[in-house]
C-alpha cells in the first residue's frame, strides 16, 4: 500500500458502507440485519471524515517534502532581485456622516 494507506481504508470502509446502504434500498432491497445498518451509517461518516482528515497530509501538500517525479524549479536570482516590492499604504478610515457622524 504506500504512503497513501490511510486514504486507501478510509475509501474502502466508506465504500463497503456505502454498499450496505444503498442495497438495502428499492430497487436492491437486500435485508440486512439493523444491527449492520446502523454500523454502515456510522461506518459512512466515520470514513468520509477520515478521509477528510488523511488526504490533507500537512508536510505532503503543503509543500514541505519533495514529492518524486516532480521536479522543484528554483527561482533565479536575477528574478528574485527584480520583483518589485509592493508599496506599503497606511491604512486610511473613510469620512463618517449621516447616523454615526459625530
Amino acid at each position: 500500500m504506500g504512503a497513501s494507506w490511510k486514504t486507501t481504508v478510509s475509501a474502502a470502509v466508506s465504500a463497503g458502507a456505502s454498499f450496505v446502504l444503498f442495497a438495502s434500498q428499492p430497487p436492491f432491497a437486500i435485508h440486512f440485519p439493523a444491527w449492520v445498518a446502523a454500523l454502515a451509517m456510522f461506518a459512512m461518516v466515520g470514513g468520509l471524515a477520515s478521509l477528510g482528515i488523511n488526504a490533507k497530509d500537512s508536510n505532503v501538500t503543503g509543500g514541505t517534502v519533495v514529492q518524486p517525479g516532480i521536479p522543484v524549479a528554483p527561482v533565479p536570482a536575477a528574478a528574485a532581485a527584480a520583483a518589485p516590492t509592493p508599496a506599503v499604504q497606511p491604512a486610511v478610515k473613510p469620512p463618517v456622516s449621516g447616523w454615526g457622524a459625530r
